[in-house]
């Protein structure tokens, strides 16, 4: 407005300049045309090229001048294997090569009431990034005494390309004998472990020569319900085993992992989970259930761990703090709830070591798990825990222990720990206890405040492992990730393995109690390669490496390895002749084809769920501050009905006549479950519709999906977003949809909000 009417006022000075000094008219309509003429446009980037390491990011931005508006802006990327683009302009790096970022604008110039577009581009060119050093820097030479070979082993050898041999222990197999375990599910199961304790054998020589390759039971014993009320409600330990979605434990599937040559399951554990919150009396079925699975292995001669994991997150009670008063939120310790931290500690301890003192060393204590460090300082409420007592309990107070101090309690803990046990007598003097590093972090723990525990005088150094964890590269081997394994990778990983050598030079052995890839059918990489680099540099350091499973490897309540490449490595790792007859590889590049397709705006679905899914992130917020109304909700873990705070609003259309499709919101908002109707499609396809704003890579992320039971999940087929993206997933047979699994599983690896769900009929 402003410079119109600057041009008014300019024409009518003019022209009475004309009449003043007699000018010719044609000479007065040149200079009001000139005046009048419209400003130049101008739209760019602020970067016609750009130069990124793979891993690195980068946001280009639209610069203008005489624009109005921007009505919209759509980003593309001519490679999204190379280079992704999100819908602010953000670049990530993912791959060595070329792309070509472009932005298609629609703006409104200035003087003007027409849009107009404008493509706008930019020339990405990726770099492979060299991995600096891992500090402190360590040697990668031999360590200072070699790892012991089993006497009766000729083959075995130190180096990244050593076996894990199967040695097929049977040190702790007697007599077979059934027994009535207290608390347990059945009234009889049949045990072999002798109670054998070998006091001469080190940690270094049970790493090197008899426990092997380890997998976790992850998602199982240490599965929690969403609040403390379902909690206390609880009376049988299976209602946490499959909380998760997992099967129950069986002998058959420890047989089946054993069978690969698997000697070591570690068994992560939440003991609060059925518990006494006044006396932290851990329930008899708790410990009998955990007792059974931990027979399972044992009867194998398998070597088992079991700690306390997680746990619904007390440990943030060790750093506890309070506010000065109501009106003061000055924080400071609270010594009454770091003193019953302590004191459930412990109690849990000490009724461990007492239940299962009588078992040969075939079975392991750990001490904790990734809590002992940091997360000492974890908020907590007033429950103790990180879930609140009621809705009324909004105040989640954080811990003050500055990083010295928790070094100093993590310590603390880890020592007390070690005299717990080793007062509870019996085999427990002897047994090998694994002593949680902090934070289960390679650096962490390497760090100089870091101190490993003194044992007993008899055993010196010799029965204790430190643990720590390793998933690197994370892009590569974290829960949600699609990434590549490159060569750099490899030579980082060896580097970050390569700094256990401080503990193996001073007489420890090591338990990497997690390792491995998280979603093995999504990554570009070679999964198989990473489990021969990662064992292969472990072998050098006395270390056992324990496989994080929490159903993406095993088919549990099948007892069956699901990939063929990874049943040959871990047979060719250890020498197991395991099962090979299943066809399905790892990678991405090996899973079955899932068609996508435009379905095209005159193509009417055939049936369709309309209305709000804010799917939780795992956070149990609701929505999203950024795209969601409403969003950033917090919604207590005792609210009656959390189901209808991630789904408010849910309406479902067929348009077939007795079309049976149905669909099921889990409580917390993680998975649809779609039942189709079969019988009425013969080509069935599903397309997802998402809230404005939300859809983007970083919101949407990976589609998994899966045929399953109802509320049990299953992620065996992924699709990116980029596959995703406006386009309907046709559901091939592959996927495996039956009569005994009808129901589909969806979730996503972000967090966006769906709208609506339609389905299509692609069929003849």
């Amino acid at each position: 407005m402003k410079s119109r009417g600057a041009r008014k006022i300019l024409a009518m000075l003019l022209a009475f300049a004309m009449i003043v000094t007699g000018a010719s008219a044609s000479m007065v309509a040149g200079q009001v045309a000139s005046a009048a003429k419209k400003a130049k446009v101008t739209l760019k980037l602020n970067k016609k090229s750009l130069t990124l390491k793979k891993g690195k990011k980068a946001t280009l931005k639209i610069t203008k001048k005489n624009v109005k508006k921007i009505k919209s802006q759509k980003w593309t990327t001519s490679n999204k294997k190379v280079a992704t683009v999100s819908n602010k302009g953000k670049v990530t790096a993912k791959k060595a090569g070329k792309a070509t970022i472009k932005v298609k604008v629609k703006y409104i110039a200035k003087g003007s009431k027409k849009a107009k577009t404008k493509t706008l581009s930019c020339k990405v060119k990726v770099d492979e990034d060299a991995p600096k050093a891992t500090t402190p820097a360590v040697s990668t030479s031999a360590p200072t005494s070699a790892p012991t070979a089993k006497p009766n082993d000729p083959d075995a050898t130190s180096g990244p390309t050593a076996n894990y041999k199967e040695y097929d222990d049977k040190s702790n197999i007697g007599p077979e004998r059934d027994v009535t375990i207290k608390g347990g599910t059945s009234s009889k199961m049949t045990i072999k472990d002798n109670g054998t304790v070998r006091k001469e054998l080190s940690a270094a020589e049970l790493a090197d020569s008899y426990m092997g390759l380890g997998i976790n039971l992850g998602n199982t014993m240490e599965a929690q319900l969403p609040s403390l009320a379902q909690k206390a409600a609880a009376t049988e330990a299976v209602q946490f085993e499959t909380a998760w979605g997992a099967s129950i434990t069986t002998q058959k599937f420890i047989d089946c992992v054993h069978s690969y040559g698997i000697n070591t399951l570690r068994i992560p554990v939440a003991w609060s989970n059925m518990v006494n919150e006044e006396t932290y009396e851990i329930n008899e079925k708790y410990l009998g259930r955990v007792e059974e699975i931990v027979n399972y292995a044992l009867n194998d001669g398998m070597y088992a761990i079991i700690n306390i994991h997680w746990d619904n997150q007390w440990w943030g009670q060790f750093g506890a703090a309070k506010r000065v008063s109501e009106t003061d939120k000055t924080r400071i310790a609270d010594e009454e709830k770091r003193a019953k931290a302590w004191a459930r500690f412990e109690s849990y301890w000490k009724q461990i070591s007492e239940r299962f003192k009588d078992y040969s060393d075939h079975l392991i204590f750990e001490g904790g798990n990734e809590e002992i460090g940091g997360r000492l300082n974890d908020e907590i409420y007033a429950s103790g825990y990180s879930n609140p007592l009621d809705e009324s309990d909004t105040d989640a107070i954080r811990g003050i222990l500055k990083e010295n101090e928790l070094y100093e309690t993590a310590n603390k803990i880890n020592q007390k720990f070690v005299d717990v046990v080793r007062a509870s007598g019996g085999n427990n003097k002897n047994r090998f206890l694994l002593i949680p590093g902090y934070d289960t972090n390679i650096a962490k723990t390497v760090d100089a405040r870091y101190k490993m525990p003194t044992d007993i005088a008899e055993n010196g150094k010799s029965k204790l492992f430190v643990s720590v964890h390793c998933y690197s590269p994370w892009k590569f081997c974290g829960d949600k990730n699609t990434g590549d394994y490159t060569a750099a990778d490899k030579t980082a990983l060896a580097k970050e393995l390569g700094m256990m050598k401080k503990f193996a030079d001073e007489g420890y052995a090591t338990i990497l109690g997690e390792c491995g890839i998280c979603n093995p059918i999504g990554v570009e990489g070679d999964v198989c390669q990473w489990f021969r680099d990662c064992f292969g540099e472990a072998r050098k350091w006395h270390m056992v490496p324990v496989m994080w499973e929490t159903g993406q490897y095993f088919n549990r309540s099948e007892a069956k390895l699901k990939f063929k490449d990874v049943a040959e490595t871990w047979n060719s790792i250890t020498g197991a002749k395991g099962d090979t007859s299943m066809t399905r590889l790892t990678g991405k590049k090996n899973a079955p084809a899932i068609e996508t397709v435009e379905v095209g705006k005159t193509k009417q679905p055939v049936w369709s769920w309309t209305g709000k899914w804010y799917k939780n992130g795992g956070d149990s917020v609701v929505g999203d501050d950024r795209y969601a109304e409403g969003g950033g909700t917090k919604v207590p873990s005792t609210d009656p009905d959390p189901r209808s705070k991630f789904v408010p609003s849910s309406t479902t259309k067929a348009t077939i006549e007795g079309d049976a499709t149905e669909i099921f919101f889990n409580e917390w908002g993680y998975q649809a479950f779609l039942n189709l109707d079969l019988s009425k499609y013969k080509k069935p396809a599903i397309l997802f519709e998402f809230l404005d704003g939300t859809a983007n890579e970083e919101n949407v992320g990976v589609l998994q999906m899966g045929a399953t039971e109802k509320d049990k999940h299953a992620g065996d087929f992924s699709v990116d977003y980029w596959d995703l993206n406006g386009k309907a997933v046709v559901l091939s047979d592959n996927i495996g949809l039956s009569a005994e699994k009808p129901w589909l599983c969806l979730t996503f690896g972000g967090k966006p909000t769906v709208t609506a769900i339609h389905v299509y009929e692609l069929g003849e």
